[in-house]
């Protein structure tokens, strides 16, 4: 994610809950519920270059917040 931002390059992550036990560590949180990250979770929306950190309202959408 350092990298993507450096670029000005975007990133997605993948996947928000359900994957199978060989890819589980993509899951953001446990069994759909918001309210459990996961270690990767927490990291790609609170860590350094997350997205809390570097999201911006698009134009379209009016006036950042």
């Amino acid at each position: 994610m350092r990298h993507a931002e450096r670029l000005g390059l975007g990133y997605i992550g993948w996947s928000w809950s359900g994957n199978g036990a060989e890819v589980a560590y993509l899951d953001m949180v446990e069994n759909f519920d918001v309210d459990s990250p996961t270690p990767w979770g927490d990291r790609i929306i609170h860590g350094p270059d997350g997205i809390v950190e570097t999201s911006v309202r698009a134009p379209v959408y009016g006036a950042e917040r």
